[in-house]
């Protein structure tokens, strides 16, 4: 679930706090298929309580991430999101601005306390869920974004 924290203003005259949610779901399945190399694929759905009036509020579709250990402490990791256009969830007969597939890389780097990664990706939002239903980047023609994370890990 997400909380969109942009102005009132940005959400119309019959503003409710509810119109700031989002949500996502998803099924996944992933196997390990040897000691450097772990695929998955996952089911999903996204819904969004507020958005443009051309745009819909539900959408499913399929992702596929990977990872390919390249050293004990390095992998290779990609994702690829493929938004589905489900005539029997659509408010709209067509699309004006159909979600572009998302496709995105990365090198990462786990420490006993950090994992850093470095990654190239269609997509300029954080929540899957605006990935999936808003994204408009086509990496075929070279709309790709440079990214970096850093995570703590914690170890209970």
């Amino acid at each position: 679930m997400g909380i969109d924290g942009r102005s009132e203003k940005y959400f119309g005259m019959d503003y409710k706090f509810t119109n700031r949610f989002s949500y996502y779901t998803e099924l996944i399945v992933a196997r390990k298929f040897t000691d450097w190399l772990s695929i998955q694929v996952a089911g999903n759905f996204s819904h969004i309580n507020r958005v443009d009036s051309l745009m819909e509020h539900d959408k499913f579709g399929i992702t596929f991430s990977g990872r390919a250990r390249v050293s004990p402490q390095s992998s290779i990791v990609f994702n690829y999101g493929i938004p589905l256009n489900i005539s029997a969830i659509q408010e709209h007969t067509t699309l004006t601005n159909a979600p572009q597939q998302n496709f995105g890389i990365g090198y990462e780097v786990s420490t006993s306390t950090h994992c850093f990664q470095v990654f190239i990706s269609s997509s300029t939002d954080l929540s899957p869920q605006y990935i999936m239903m808003e994204n408009q980047n086509d990496w075929t023609k070279g709309d790709l974004f440079f990214g970096f994370t850093i995570t703590r890990l914690w170890s209970f």
